[in-house]
C-alpha cells in the first residue's frame, strides 16, 4: 500500500513527542474504531484532541497548499505544551459506513459579524468507526479567546458529534446518539 510521508516533521519530533502522543492514544483509539462504547474523561479528551490536531497539522503539509493555516507559533504551542490553537474545536463522531482509514481537509471562509471574514481549516480523520473533526479559525481582527463561539448551529450535530476540545464536560460518552 502507498505510504504518505511528510517532510515537515524532524526526526527528533517524529520519534519524540509525536511518537509518545501516538502511543498514548493507541489503546483508546483502538476501542473507539471498533465501536466499543467508552466514557472519555478530561485527560483522555485532552490527549485525543492533541493527537487529532497534530494529525491535522501534519496532513495539511501533505496537501501542498501554498499558505498553511496553522502558524509556527500554533505548532510550537502544540509541540511544547500540547496546547491547541485558541480557536480550534475538536469533535468525535461515529461513522456508520464501512470505512477503514482516511483523511480529508478543506479551507473555509466564514463571515463574522463586525469582524469581516474568518479563514478556517477543517480536517476530518476516519479510523474504522471513529470519525474526528478538527476545525480551526483565524479571524481578520484580533479577538479574545473567550469571544470565540462554535460557528455551527445546534440541532442534528448535537446528536452526531461529541465535543472534546475545548473540553466542555469532565466526562463524555462515545459514541454519540447518531451516526454519520
Amino acid at each position: 500500500s502507498p505510504k504518505l510521508q511528510s517532510r515537515c516533521v524532524c526526526g527528533r519530533c517524529n520519534n519524540g513527542w509525536m511518537s509518545q502522543l501516538e502511543s498514548a492514544n493507541i489503546p483508546l483509539v483502538g476501542g473507539l474504531m471498533r465501536d466499543i462504547a467508552t466514557p472519555l474523561n478530561n485527560l483522555q479528551q485532552f490527549t485525543m484532541a492533541g493527537w487529532a490536531i497534530k494529525t491535522a497539522m501534519v496532513f495539511e503539509s501533505l496537501t501542498r497548499v501554498r499558505h498553511c493555516h496553522y502558524t509556527r507559533d500554533e505548532r510550537h504551542e502544540l509541540r511544547s505544551f500540547l496546547r491547541p490553537p485558541p480557536t480550534t474545536i475538536v469533535w468525535l463522531g461515529r461513522f456508520s459506513g464501512r470505512g477503514n482509514i482516511g483523511c480529508t481537509s478543506h479551507t473555509v471562509s466564514y463571515a463574522v459579524a463586525d469582524d469581516g471574514v474568518a479563514n478556517g481549516y477543517a480536517c476530518t480523520i476516519l479510523i474504522g468507526r471513529l470519525l474526528l473533526q478538527v476545525f480551526s479559525l483565524h479571524f481578520s481582527v484580533n479577538r479574545e479567546e473567550e469571544d470565540f463561539h462554535v460557528p455551527v448551529k445546534n440541532g442534528i450535530w448535537d446528536r452526531l458529534l461529541v465535543q472534546i476540545s475545548p473540553c466542555v464536560n469532565y466526562s463524555v460518552l462515545w459514541p454519540p446518539e447518531g451516526s454519520i
